[in-house]
């Protein structure tokens, strides 16, 4: 009852602007405008409903020996017409204005020219209509303009940079005059709404009241999304924003159900007031890749926990044991890019960890993954000094070279850990050997029937 109370009190502001037709023709009631254009107007503003059937507006109208060009709908020109059920418009239709179908309960069906420029405020409020395509030339649409339209189903929305009035009355120059009111309220019905692809601006609150959308996906064209675009929607679960992005304004999400979120910007966009107010931050918020570490750490964007680039953004951090048997890595596996990873490698009895293949020293250690990327942990024989001193040999390693000192007569070889022999040789007893290695590493030093691993950095 107060929905309808408050929708009538709004159109019957428009009663002290009423003016008398001033021809008719097929039942069609027309005022005069200018020396070539009129506009579709009705009959009495003491009853209104002047209309009922299928309507179809002409684009021209002569009268007196005068053709007009047909290229307004008057204020409320078919409001309370409780009977009319279609409306068709010619395309020299430029201007519909406020309240011009308000209140015609039993109207489905309607087309809005792609003439169009401008929608004045609560047009179609009131109606029965279940589908609607906004055209491309538009450029400003009124406040309340679906307003209690309970069998709207979808929205085709391809105005490409229109504004959106908040006041019921902006074109009758009483603004402010009548509360403020939500374009989608009482749109129980609205599921779906599809965004062209040439939109830059999707306008303020136009989307605002509708409980029903479940998922949104604006076009990569779009620049701006208005204040409370999309406010109060509170099924709206998923949605994918464009490319284009650049700002999304003041509570334009705000109560909105998101269980995902997409954003294609690789800056993130600028964010206004409480943009995501009321929506659950854990939510998967997926964006580029290259902008995880962006977006997590750009005000606003930070309110998210759960920012990711999805599958495709996933790398493989690989941790390499030198030698295989001398630990047990962490760490390992797929990971997002952009994330903290820890990797580690737990030393197995008998060895020491020495260095990462990096020359980092701390174990475990973190990292930030950017690429698939391998790390190599070089790990020493906790033996190694043992065996040397139970040979009576000294080895010792530096910068890539080994060197054998006092070691035994008799044959002395190096080894990498898969086996290859880089030197076997007869040496005398007592002798110093020294052999430049390919690569850091571990290798094992045999003299005479002894062994010792050895890491070479």
């Amino acid at each position: 009852m107060k929905k309808t109370i408050t929708l009538f009190l709004l159109f019957a502001g428009l009663c002290m602007h009423a003016m008398a037709y001033d021809f008719i023709s097929n039942n069609i009631y027309y005022k005069i405008t200018g020396a070539s254009t009129a506009k579709v107007t009705y009959a009495s503003s003491a009853t209104y409903n002047s209309y009922s059937g299928a309507v179809t507006i002409p684009s021209t109208v002569t009268n007196n020996g005068i053709t007009y060009t047909v290229n307004e709908i008057d204020s409320a020109a078919f409001a309370l017409s409780t009977g009319l059920t279609s409306v068709t418009l010619p395309n020299t239709i430029v201007r519909i204005d406020s309240s011009a179908f308000v209140m015609c309960s039993s109207l489905q069906s309607i087309n809005i020219p792609a003439s169009v420029r401008y929608i004045g405020s609560a047009a179609l409020s009131g109606t029965n209509i279940r589908t609607i395509t906004i055209p491309d030339s538009v450029q400003f649409i009124g406040g309340g303009q679906f307003y209690l339209c309970s069998s709207l189903v979808s929205i085709t929305y391809n105005a490409i940079n229109a504004t959106h009035g908040r006041y019921y009355d902006e074109d009758i120059n009483y603004p402010g005059r009548f509360s403020y009111l939500p374009n989608m309220e009482g749109c129980s019905s609205l599921t779906t709404v599809t965004i062209g692809s040439n939109v830059r601006t999707i306008p303020r609150a136009f989307f605002e009241g509708a409980p029903a959308i479940r998922s949104i996906v604006i076009p990569d064209s779009v620049r701006t999304i208005g204040d409370s675009a999309f406010y109060g929607c509170t099924s709206l679960a998923s949605v994918q924003i464009g490319s284009g992005v650049t700002r999304i304004g003041t509570y334009a999400f705000n109560m909105c159900g998101f269980t995902s979120l997409s954003v294609r910007a690789a800056t993130p966009p600028t964010l206004g007031n409480y943009v995501f107010n009321g929506v659950n931050n854990t939510i998967p918020v997926t964006v580029p890749c290259a902008s995880i570490r962006i977006y997590r750490a750009t005000a606003g964007w930070n309110y998210f926990s759960n920012i990711t680039g999805g599958s495709a953004c996933e790398v493989n951090v690989n941790v390499v044991i030198n030698p295989t048997q001398a630990a047990s890595p962490t760490g390992n596996g797929r990971h997002t890019i952009g994330d903290t990873v820890r990797i580690g490698a737990i030393a197995n009895s008998g060895y020491t960890f020495v260095d990462w293949n990096d020359g980092v020293t701390a174990n475990p250690r973190d990292i930030v993954v950017l690429s698939d990327t391998t790390f190599t942990a070089n790990f020493s024989s906790d033996n190694a000094i043992a065996d040397a001193e139970f040979n009576a040999t000294i080895v010792i390693a530096g910068k890539g070279i080994i060197t054998a000192q006092n070691v035994k007569g008799g044959e002395f070889a190096i080894y990498d850990l898969g086996g290859r022999c880089l030197l076997r040789k007869d040496v005398a007893e007592g002798s110093e050997q020294s052999f430049r290695v390919p690569a850091a590493g571990v290798y094992v030093v045999r003299n005479n029937g002894g062994s010792v691993k050895i890491v070479v950095r």
